[in-house]
């Protein structure tokens, strides 16, 4: 009896063995069918999401957003406008020289030269100061004169531009420093010193260039009289003059 049990224990461990790895290899075939069936597309047509992208919407309203605040930005950037100065008044050198008619009984006819700084306060009035030399000479009652002088005169100059002309006037005072000499039969005097003096002008220059211009000025001195020569420098002067624009 012991033998037959014996035999049998190892048949029923097989057969319960083989139950239960049938068992579970049912199982898992069941669980892989049904995930299958899960996997398996359904006939039903698949619903898109039309809605828009909040992403997109932003980064679509990113250029547009630049693109309207960059201008603000760069109007808000730039410096206001400023007038633009108004022109540098010009300076202008003018080399003069020419006749000079003393009205005087002792001096008769002469010469006269003279430079002049001129500064622009306006294209339509400056201020000159002038220095220049003259030289002299007159007979009256057989007495021989000869003289020379400085002129120096502040002036204040008028002018009108027309076309490339500039039509111009003024007047200004000064002094003149002189030294001269009287011979005759009984009479020998030699005299230096200054004398006030005046002057009154007018004329007219052509505009050769926008730094350059050449005219024609008239200029009449007038000065006190000197005791000792006995005469006085008053004179008209005829003047060609030739500017230079600084």
């Amino acid at each position: 009896m012991r033998r037959h049990v014996l035999l049998l224990s190892p048949c029923l461990l097989v057969g319960c063995a083989s139950t239960t790895v049938h068992s579970q290899h049912d199982r898992a075939l069941d669980a892989l069918v049904a995930r299958t069936a899960d996997v398996r597309p359904s006939n039903a047509a698949p619903e898109l999401d039309w809605s828009p992208s909040t992403v997109f919407e932003i980064r679509a309203a990113e250029p547009n957003a630049l693109a309207t605040s960059e201008p603000a930005a760069l109007e808000q950037q730039q410096p206001p406008r400023l007038p633009p100065p108004p022109p540098r008044p010009l300076g202008r050198v003018t080399i003069k020289g020419g006749y000079y008619g003393a009205d005087e009984d002792a001096l008769d006819d002469g010469w006269i030269a003279g430079l002049s700084w001129m500064q622009f306060m306006s294209p339509n009035f400056a201020t000159e100061f002038e220095i220049g030399y003259l030289d002299v000479e007159g007979k009256d009652g057989g007495i021989q004169t000869d003289l020379w002088g400085l002129p120096i005169m502040f002036n204040g100059r008028f002018s009108i531009p027309v076309g490339r002309f500039e039509i111009f006037g003024g007047g200004g005072l000064g002094t003149i420093y002189f030294d001269g000499e009287a011979d005759g039969a009984v009479v020998d005097v030699s005299a230096d010193g200054w004398l006030p003096a005046g002057d009154v002008f007018a004329g007219a220059a052509l505009n050769l260039r926008n730094t350059m211009n050449l005219g024609v000025e008239w200029k009449h001195y007038f000065t006190e009289s000197d005791s000792d020569l006995d005469t006085g420098l008053d004179a008209d002067a005829v003047l060609l003059t030739l500017g230079f624009a600084r």
